[in-house]
């Protein structure tokens, strides 16, 4: 073969290449319409892939809401006992303090009536 062979062969090989690139979004040729039953059971097992996908993305969001629920009201049991503590404190504080003013408790918080 001679080199002009060779490239006269090159030069139609990226001729046909540029037409196949240029029929690559145009369609072919269609054949007879398949059975309905095939389209319908391939639509129904989408749909049921579909709803599996969606559950276990709503199970797994559910499971980290019930957690987020969860530490939360730990959160506030805890919030709530500090709350009743302080409140239970500061009121024993108040009433002890009550009492030494009134002369009912004695530095030491004895009853003074103790005293002979």
């Amino acid at each position: 073969m001679s080199d002009k062979t060779i490239e006269q062969r090159i030069v139609a090989l990226e001729v046909a290449f540029e037409e196949v690139k240029k029929l690559k979004g145009v369609p072919g040729p269609r054949g007879p319409a398949g059975p309905i039953d095939a389209a319908v059971a391939n639509a129904n097992h989408a749909v049921v892939d579909a709803e599996s996908r969606v559950q276990a993305r709503a199970d797994a969001t559910y499971a980290r809401f019930a957690a987020e629920v969860k530490t939360l009201r730990e959160e506030f049991r805890q919030l709530k006992d500090f709350i009743n503590t302080n409140i239970q404190t500061a009121v024993e504080n108040h009433t002890v303090q009550v009492l030494r003013d009134y002369h009912l408790l004695d530095e030491n918080n004895a009853p003074s009536y103790w005293k002979k």
